[in-house]
């Protein structure tokens, strides 16, 4: 059995991790505040004398209590310290086992007592006072009010679920894939968010969530064999259940198949988000991570799978690549080609001498002769650089109405 120093020593803890929101409580918060304290007292050892009994009972509705445990949760009676019951002068077997079960209802009294009172203290410092001020008393202040009677009265007056909320969850739902890793984070962020307009009174069905997360995965084009053995399944086949089983089973090959890339390209591959259709490299690999689950069979055709993807992908970007290096050498031929025709036909930078400037001689009797670079006169000409009117040797050879090119005048 749980001691009383044990049971508040998890309460204690429960309440620093547990992040506390100002104003007025809303329906999803509350939730929050009972699932943390579902969390302390489901773990407290109760009922040592028959095990029927869970200390959720004190936090819980009757009808959720009754379809978890198959009956309704007995609040205990303070015992008195002895059991009056008990009679006779020889201590003998029959009461020994009675003193033993008066101390066990003892012990379950203690519990169940501080487990009471730590509820109702983890609900006062986690709600402001004046959302639970109807309920206190002049003298005892709260200490005679039940935690499930604070929660009740919270869920009459917080900030419910309206229909407009319901709405903007379903946008919510519909957007979940682009912020998780992984399927099963997926599933549980979907199915709270079910529970919560089941609060609502305004449940969105299984139906709705399988066209909700259908829509998600054929857009994200991750698993697009699951994909397609989904779409092959009988309409009666295709239940939320069933969707839950092949998209984690998807989920998990998926992982297997990151493994062996990691394993291939020396350990790269972090999970990004299910919109995501290719895992990126991470800076490290960790590889005791391949000694926590054996791999299957079928687990490695899945990783062959994917390594027969990538040599094909490899493959086709060769080819790709192959063929554009082929246009670029046509298209540099044909560069080359237009070239050669603007040089023969005077084009680019030419030489002035039919105007009486420039020097060297005018264009050559061969068509086909290239122009080209003379450092003398900084022209693409046809004469020779030696021949250059610019130099001083040949000023002898210069026409009548010669001028230098670099004569601004």
């Amino acid at each position: 059995m749980t001691s009383v120093d044990e049971c508040r020593a998890r309460f204690d803890a429960a309440r620093e991790a547990f992040e506390v929101e100002e104003g007025q409580p809303t329906e999803n918060y509350i939730t929050k505040v009972v699932e943390a304290i579902c969390g302390v007292l489901y773990t407290l050892r109760y009922d040592v004398e028959k095990g029927r009994d869970n200390l959720v009972g004190i936090i819980i509705d009757d009808p959720t209590y009754v379809k978890k445990f198959g009956q309704t949760f007995r609040r205990p009676a303070r015992p008195s310290v002895y059991d009056d019951s008990i009679t006779g002068e020889k201590v003998t077997v029959t009461i020994r086992k009675a003193e033993a079960v008066w101390k066990a209802k003892i012990q379950d009294w203690d519990l169940y007592d501080t487990a009471e009172e730590e509820s109702s203290r983890f609900i006062t410092d986690s709600v402001e006072d004046v959302w639970l001020t109807e309920l206190k008393k002049k003298i005892t202040v709260y200490a005679e009010v039940k935690a499930i009677t604070m929660i009740d009265h919270l869920r009459k007056t917080c900030l419910g679920t309206h229909e407009i909320d319901i709405l903007a969850l379903q946008d919510q739902m519909r957007e979940m894939h682009l912020k998780l890793d992984t399927v099963p984070e997926y599933i549980e962020n979907m199915e709270k968010a079910q529970e919560q307009s089941d609060r609502a009174e305004n449940k969105i069905s299984n139906a709705m969530m399988v066209n909700i997360a259908t829509k998600a995965m054929l857009s994200t084009e991750r698993f697009p064999k699951t994909n397609d053995d989904w779409e092959d399944l009988p309409k009666a086949e295709r239940t939320w259940a069933r969707w839950k089983t092949m998209y984690r089973k998807a989920d998990n090959k998926d992982k297997v198949k990151k493994k062996a890339r990691d394993a291939q390209f020396g350990g790269l591959a972090k999970s990004t988000a299910l919109s995501a259709t290719v895992s990126q490299p991470s800076v490290r690999f960790d590889q005791s991570d391949t000694k926590k689950e054996p791999v299957t069979l079928e687990e490695l055709e899945g990783c062959f799978d994917a390594i027969a993807t990538a040599a094909v992908t490899g493959k086709d970007s060769i080819e790709s690549l192959t063929k554009t290096n082929a246009v670029l050498t046509k298209t540099n031929a044909e560069l080359a080609a237009v070239i050669k025709s603007l040089a023969s036909s005077g084009g680019g930078r030419r030489n002035q001498d039919k105007k009486g400037t420039g020097g060297g001689g005018g264009r050559p009797d061969k068509p086909d002769r290239q122009a080209k670079w003379c450092p003398n006169c900084k022209r693409d000409t046809w004469h020779d650089p030696d021949d250059c009117f610019e130099l001083g040797k040949n000023k002898d050879n210069r026409p009548k109405n010669w001028k230098s090119v670099f004569d601004k005048n």
